[in-house]
C-alpha cells in the first residue's frame, strides 16, 4: 500500500484526494499559495508550470480551528522546547489555550495568543462564546491588537517539495 502523497508548509502536511493521484510529482516543487493569512488550515497549490492542483487541507493538529502562521509557528516553538505536546493530541490550538490558561498570572500574555483570539473573533464567535470554549482568558480579546489595513495583502508564494 502506497502512502498517500502530501505537502509540508510551515510544519503541518497538507493534502487532497485529488492530490494523491499525481504520482509524477513526487519529489518535485510545487507553489503552494495562502490565500487568507488568518486560516492556514487550507492553501492553494499549484505546479510550477502553473497547473492547479487544488485546495490543500492540513492535516491533525492543525485542521480544527483557524489559525496564522505566526500563530503555528509559535504553538511549534513551545513544542520544541517540550513546554506542550503536539504529538498527542488532535488540536494544536486546543492544546495552546489550555497551555495559556495554566499560567494566566504567572507569565504575560504570548503574542500569539493574543492573535488567535482575534482571529477566532474574526469569525463571527462572540466574546461569551469563545469564554465559553476556551475560558474566561477570551475575555481579553477585547484588547487584542487589531490589524492595520496595509496587512490585508497576501504573503509572497513560497516554494516547497511534495513528500
Amino acid at each position: 500500500m502506497q502512502r498517500r502523497q502530501y505537502v509540508e508548509f510551515f510544519g503541518a502536511r497538507y493534502t487532497n484526494d485529488l492530490f494523491g493521484q499525481f504520482d509524477t510529482l513526487a519529489g518535485k516543487k510545487i507553489w503552494v499559495i495562502l490565500e487568507d493569512r488568518n486560516d492556514a488550515r487550507t492553501v492553494r497549490a499549484q505546479t510550477m508550470e502553473g497547473a492547479e492542483l487544488g485546495i490543500l487541507r492540513a492535516a491533525p493538529p492543525w485542521h480544527a480551528m483557524p489559525h496564522s502562521l505566526f500563530v503555528r509557528q509559535s504553538i511549534r516553538a513551545l513544542d520544541s522546547r517540550r513546554l506542550i505536546d503536539l504529538a498527542n493530541t488532535r488540536c494544536g490550538i486546543q492544546t495552546f489555550f489550555d497551555y495559556c490558561g495554566k499560567h494566566k498570572g504567572k507569565l504575560p500574555l504570548h503574542p500569539a495568543y493574543l492573535e488567535l483570539l482575534r482571529i477566532l473573533g474574526r469569525g463571527g464567535g462572540n466574546i461569551e462564546s469563545l469564554a465559553e470554549r476556551f475560558g474566561p482568558a477570551a475575555n481579553e480579546l477585547e484588547n487584542a491588537p487589531q490589524p492595520a489595513d496595509d496587512e490585508a495583502a497576501l504573503p509572497p508564494r513560497h516554494k516547497t517539495a511534495q513528500r
